[in-house]
């Protein structure tokens, strides 16, 4: 999407909350109303990683990641009046609940 009118492309690690704070602070000083956000990141059937907050990739990236960067940009969608925010999943979620009693899995 990178060249196209109109569309801001840039860095993001949902695995990494600062990666997250630090695109969300950038946009937010911009001033640019933002009229979507695409919710499309995701990995699945890795090795076991985990984030630095403890949390399995697959989890933190998934569903952390997306939440945590549509809360820091809310004040933003907010002011623009209709921005809409769209999340884009698989069906990789049928094949296994989460399990939310262990939801930093230990293996």
């Amino acid at each position: 999407m990178a060249g196209l009118a109109r569309v801001d492309v840039a860095p993001l690690n949902l695995l990494d909350s600062g990666s997250m704070d630090e695109f969300a602070g950038e946009y937010l000083a911009s001033g640019r109303p933002p009229h979507a956000l695409i919710n499309n990141a995701g990995i699945m059937a890795g090795p076991l990683v985990r984030d630095a907050r403890g949390y399995e990739a697959q989890f933190a990236t998934n569903h952390l990641g997306h939440l945590q960067l549509m809360l820091r940009l809310v004040p933003a969608l907010r002011s623009s009046h209709g921005a809409h925010i769209v999340n884009v999943s698989s069906g990789g979620h049928l094949l296994s609940d989460i399990r939310w009693d262990a939801p930093r899995y230990r293996g």
